[in-house]
């Protein structure tokens, strides 16, 4: 007698499940945008941070010294043997009239080239109590004939001139602009010596 096969024992295979993969794409591009996000800031961030130091020296609040601003009247070169008013580096002797003291400054800094200023400047803005005088100081200093030593302001730190430039016009709202050909190292060091 013939018997049939014996059936298979767990009965057919089943056909294998076609493969589902299953991810959240939205979770991915979020962590992807996130992750551009976290970069870029820090990216800004490390910009904005050079961008921002600045190696220069600058200032604000109360000098030990106070700065004073003083009409020229005269200048000749050499080291001051009968009076007078020696510069930084010694080699020229001023005589100073009249002018103002400044124990307090916003803020002082130097400033580089740009669009409208060609060359290395210095920057001074005076608290609000000393801009009306000194910008009736340098309306009277700036009526005075081109070329004339009268139309310089003396910048004075330490008993020692350590500018002079000529006042084109009066200076309102505190805002001083030196400028006259400096190089960063040469602006650096003069606002060193204002800010000592």
């Amino acid at each position: 007698m013939t018997y049939p096969p014996p059936p298979a024992p767990y009965g057919t295979p089943p056909a294998p499940a076609p493969y589902v993969r299953k991810t959240n794409r939205g979770l991915i591009v979020a962590l992807i945008v996130l992750a551009v996000l976290v970069l870029g800031a820090m990216a800004a961030g490390v910009v904005l941070f050079v961008l921002g130091r600045s190696d220069s020296p600058s200032g604000t609040g109360r000098h030990a010294v106070a700065i004073r601003f003083l009409q020229v009247t005269d200048r000749a070169p050499g080291a001051c043997t009968t009076g007078g008013t020696p510069s930084a580096d010694g080699s020229d002797c001023y005589r100073l009239g009249e002018g103002m003291a400044v124990t307090q400054v916003r803020n002082i800094r130097v400033a580089g080239p740009d669009s409208g200023n060609p060359g290395w400047r210095i920057e001074i803005e005076l608290a609000a109590a000393d801009a009306q005088a000194f910008a009736e100081l340098t309306r009277k200093v700036s009526t005075e004939a081109f070329g004339s030593p009268l139309r310089q302001l003396a910048i004075v730190v330490g008993g020692k001139v350590v500018s002079a430039p000529a006042v084109q016009s009066a200076i309102p709202g505190g805002q001083v602009e030196i400028q006259g050909g400096y190089t960063k190292p040469t602006a650096d060091r003069l606002v060193k010596q204002i800010i000592r």
